[in-house]
Formats: structure tokens, sequence, C-alpha cells
């Protein structure tokens, strides 16, 4: 199904940055020239939020961000689409382990960490 964006000017497709990226949807368009070189992210393993903000920053200052929802998306979630703490009850989400599960988890632990021969020598001893 294919979405639309709604402008004051002009209707057009809307797709993903990855499916514009793998389909070279916008080949043909003008690209816009940045003062500022394009690069890989510095992300590490660890939150920086100090460079998270300034990559932030020169992105806002780079322009070219959607600031528009796009067309047929809601504005807003409503009820029906949100969770509230009211109607999450935390039985419905916790599963108890058996006995049962205990034991088939020790078991898949145990093959896990040992060789297949001394597995199969525990499990059919007995």
């Amino acid at each position: 199904m294919e979405v639309l964006r709604a402008t004051a000017i002009h209707a057009e497709p809307y797709y993903s940055h990855g499916l514009r990226k793998t389909f070279l949807i916008d080949a043909l368009k003008p690209t816009v020239k940045t003062t500022i070189p394009q690069e890989a992210a510095d992300i590490g393993y660890e939150v920086d939020e100090e460079k998270f903000l300034a990559r932030a920053q020169r992105q806002i200052q780079l322009g070219g961000l959607e600031t528009e929802i796009p067309f047929g998306w809601p504005q807003s979630l409503q009820r029906s689409l949100v969770w509230e703490p009211s109607n999450v009850k935390e039985e419905d989400y916790v599963y108890l382990l058996t006995e049962d599960d205990k034991i088939e988890i020790e078991t898949a632990l145990e093959y896990f960490k040992s060789d297949l021969s001394t597995y199969r020598s525990k499990l059919f001893v007995g």
C-alpha cells in the first residue's frame, strides 16, 4: 500500500530511508551540497550523551529533516493504541517456570557447556 505525503504544493509517495537507499528512489533528484562532510557517526558501546547531542545539532543545522508526520499517519495515539498501567497485569506478561521447565533449561545449559559425547553419556545413564 502506497502512503502519500501531502504538502501544499504536491503529494509524493512516502518511502522509508532504507527503501529510498535500496531502490535508489532519490537517484534522479538534485542533491543538496553541504559544507560539512558526511562521515560515519562516532558511536561507541556506551551511550555518550554529549556526542549524541552534538550529532543531533549538526543534523538540525544541515537541514532537510522531516518536519511533518507522513500523510495518513495519526497525529497522536489514542487509548486503543496506548498501553496504560491500568490495562497491563503483571500475571499476563510474567511466565513462572515449572519444575519441568527448570530441568529442561538446566539440561540445555549442561549440553551447551559440555561436548556431545559427555552429554549423551549422562542422558542415557540410569
